[in-house]
């Protein structure tokens, strides 16, 4: 519910929602996007109290008042690049010449302001994007000059360093924020402008104080500059620092109660300080307030589920299909929370929750055909009631649709495996490997294939390689530590095993899962076995089977027999040989191969 999430609030963006500065050029030639301004009053005519044509005392000083007057009358009505060129002649060749004090202040204005109205235009034509890449930056060359010649003869003119600092910004950032500087001082009589600029200087800053001191400027100066309150919310989000980001938001939502994006913000940093449940409240204090406002549904949804706090989650997605009628979303939301649900509370295959899941997912495939989270849903429920054949169908849908995604094929590697297929687990970690995208896990999967086909030796150089690449903190880890140990500890091949190092590996595993997992400790205890210790064997056994009966575990018939064997003093020895299914799902080689 971040403000950097929902609606691109993020640093790059702010520059679009500034209406002021709507006149930057395209992406290829200035970095930003632009539309045409209007001239500003000093561009396009001189003072009212005063007349400048009049002005003249006979002296070589007014030497190029002729040229003034000339550059005067042709300002009106020019309307194309062609006639502010000759405008800005004119004014050039009149300040070469000589003016008196008055004229040439205002010469050099009329000056910036068609420099300006040029620059304006030049960045239009740019914007179409029907010259080649040379050709356009020459263009921006002019650009850049005439923005320059604007600043140079109107050091007032803000709006020139205004579109210099973004031009400037895709080649020195430095350079841009120097620029920014002087745009604001130049805009010290518009508040609101001034603060406009604070904020996009605030963009271009690497250091995180200057930024959030130029947020707070632009605060300062323009207590309604939303995107300044926002921007300052999320970029303490992003900095993780949620208790100022709380108080800033809540300040912010003070004046401006139904700014949903902001609300977002304020009820994830109280979620992250330790306030779910205050969070909670001010979301069903404005959902009260705006019973019919589907987005506080969504946004209580997700910390309720966050919370595990399923049925209430349930509840407020129901109430967005009321909401929404033929929104899709409702249901995805609902699907997921009876699907977090049953898995929390480890219900049985045949639970109710997984058909009511499965029933959500179906419709909004029914009403969004190809929706790529809807299939996922549906492969995650299919899998959860050992329905492999289905979520494999599922998950090759998606890898084909999402070939640049990796995480499908490996999902889709990992039930193979386990729906009997170990030789097309072997395949689609092959690819991933090949295509060097699957990670450490592709080396996992594969190494649990061939674990299970009985190619031991090929198990272990992708377990270690797997372990070599995993990262501290992985949830995998213990797992893939589990499985190196056990097959050093139990394989019927001499050379290939290796007690002492199953020990180290097992206790490893053991720590990672806080010796609560019955098959770890199982394999701790072969890893002693192995090593001739079959006191510690018997020991870590016992924990196992005592574990195995109380969670039910299906493994509960071989963890005592491991045990018999230990009090037999015999050391336990394993080889599996999953042989291949045979029956085709689908197409599989077709399917993923990207």
């Amino acid at each position: 519910m971040s403000l950097l999430s929902r609606r691109a609030l993020s640093l790059s963006a702010v520059f679009v929602s500034l209406g002021f500065l709507s006149n930057l050029a395209s992406k290829d030639a200035l970095g930003q996007e632009a539309t045409p301004a209007q001239p500003t009053a000093a561009a396009t005519e001189p003072p009212k109290s005063e007349t400048p044509k009049s002005e003249t005392t006979g002296s070589d000083s007014e030497a190029g008042q002729e040229d003034l007057d000339a550059a005067m009358d042709m300002k009106v009505g020019a309307n194309d690049i062609d006639k502010l060129s000759a405008v800005i002649d004119r004014c050039e060749s009149a300040l070469k010449k000589g003016l008196g004090d008055y004229n040439t202040t205002f010469a050099k204005e009329l000056l910036a302001g068609s420099a300006l109205e040029r620059a304006k235009m030049q960045i239009q034509e740019m914007m179409q994007g029907r010259m080649g890449q040379g050709a356009a930056q020459r263009l921006r060359k002019r650009v850049i000059a005439d923005l320059e010649k604007a600043s140079q003869n109107n050091p007032k003119l803000g709006e020139a360093f205004l579109l210099l600092a973004q031009i400037y910004k895709s080649e020195d950032v430095e350079k841009a924020i120097e620029t920014m500087g002087r745009a604001i001082d130049a805009l010290e009589e518009s508040p609101d402008k001034q603060s406009e600029a604070y904020l996009i200087r605030a963009t271009m800053q690497e250091d995180e104080t200057l930024r959030r001191e130029d947020l707070q400027k632009a605060i300062d100066l323009d207590a309604k500059n939303r995107d300044a309150w926002r921007l300052m919310i999320a970029v303490m989000i992003n900095e993780k620092d949620f208790k100022a980001a709380a108080e800033v938001a809540k300040k912010y939502l003070d004046n401006n109660p139904d700014d949903n994006d902001a609300l977002g913000a304020y009820v994830n940093a109280l979620d992250k300080t330790d306030r779910r449940a205050e969070a909670l409240e001010v979301l069903t204090n404005k959902i009260k307030d705006r019973p019919e406002d589907p987005m506080l549904y969504a946004m209580r949804f997700e910390l309720s589920l966050t919370g595990e706090k399923f049925d209430e989650a349930i509840a407020d997605a129901s109430k967005l299909i009321d909401l929404n009628g033929a929104g899709v979303e409702g249901y995805i939301l609902r699907a997921n929370a009876r699907i977090q649900k049953a898995e929390v509370n480890k219900v049985g295959i045949d639970d109710e929750l997984w058909s009511l899941a499965r029933q959500d997912v179906d419709k909004s495939l029914d009403m969004k055909p190809g929706l790529a989270e809807a299939y996922r849903l549906r492969a995650v429920i299919a899998s959860s009631q050992k329905k492999y054949d289905e979520a494999i169908q599922d998950l090759t849908i998606l890898a084909q649709n999402k070939p640049n995604e990796p995480i499908f094929l490996l999902q889709l590697a990992t039930l193979y495996q386990l729906d009997g297929r170990p030789g097309m687990a072997v395949k689609i970690s092959d690819q991933l490997i090949r295509s060097r995208t699957g990670g450490a896990n592709a080396y996992r999967i594969r190494g649990d294939a061939y674990l299970s086909m009985g190619d031991q030796a090929e198990a272990i150089v992708d377990f270690q390689s797997a372990l070599d690449m995993m990262q501290e903190g992985d949830g995998q880890k213990a797992g893939l530590l589990n499985n190196l140990a056990w097959i050093l500890a139990t394989s019927p091949d001499d050379s290939l095993r290796d007690g002492k190092r199953a020990i180290e590996l097992g206790t490893k595993a053991c720590e990672e899962t806080e010796y609560k997992e019955a098959h770890i400790l199982s394999t701790l205890a072969a890893a002693y076995a192995e090593v001739g210790n079959f006191e510690e064997a018997m020991k870590w056994s016992a924990k196992a089977v005592e574990l195995g009966k109380a969670e039910t575990n299906e493994q509960l018939d071989q963890l005592q027999k491991e045990l018999d064997s230990y009090r037999d003093k015999k050391p336990w020895r394993e080889k599996q040989e999953v042989q291949e299914k045979k029956q085709p799902i689908i197409n599989p080689s077709e399917a993923i191969e990207t």
